[in-house]
């Protein structure tokens, strides 16, 4: 038995076709926890009013260039929009995306719970432990003040901007 992954209040669409699918195909989830469907853009969608679908978390692959992954996050990161189910950042960079070297840009984060926290957590200890790199950059000013006062920001590397973030990613020290 399958079930979309919108019953549980997100929606997985693709922005660009992946080994033959096309864009705007929905992933779906068996009983069993796996995932069929493309893997290159989420967008967590609450079954709610059309004004606050535009700010749920969506994460966007934006290039991967050099051996860099531009990423972009925005909207809410919440327990509505990640769960232990769904790993959006690993399911959209596929079978070695914790071996990548990744930008998370977080310029538009319009919140982030204790959630959002733990997956930023879990993203950082999976790409440490795989040895890949994560640099978060261009925080909004509600995710920075977060990060500082859960003390994190020794914990994440922390980029001001895009620039300070491919000087982080192209250095040596994982």
């Amino acid at each position: 038995m399958t079930r979309e992954i919108r019953s549980l209040a997100a929606l997985v669409t693709g922005t660009r076709p992946v080994n033959g699918g096309t864009a705007g195909q929905v992933f779906r989830v068996s009983a069993d926890g796996s995932r069929t469907g493309p893997r290159n853009w989420w967008a967590a969608d609450s079954l709610s009013s059309p004004e606050s679908k535009q700010r749920n978390m969506q994460l966007t692959i934006l290039s991967n260039q050099a051996g860099i992954v531009r990423a972009s996050v925005t909207g809410k990161i919440n327990q509505s929009h990640v769960s232990p189910f769904v790993e959006p950042l690993g399911d959209a960079l596929g079978a070695d995306a914790y071996q990548q070297r990744v930008l998370l840009d977080m310029k538009a984060v319009e919140l982030l719970d204790s959630s959002g926290v733990s997956w930023l957590l879990s993203c950082h200890k999976r790409f440490r432990e795989g040895g890949g790199r994560l640099v978060l950059c261009s925080l909004s000013d509600i995710a920075m003040n977060v990060i500082k006062v859960l003390n994190l920001q020794a914990v994440f590397k922390l980029a001001a901007d895009e620039q300070e973030a491919l000087q982080l990613l192209q250095g040596d020290a994982p």
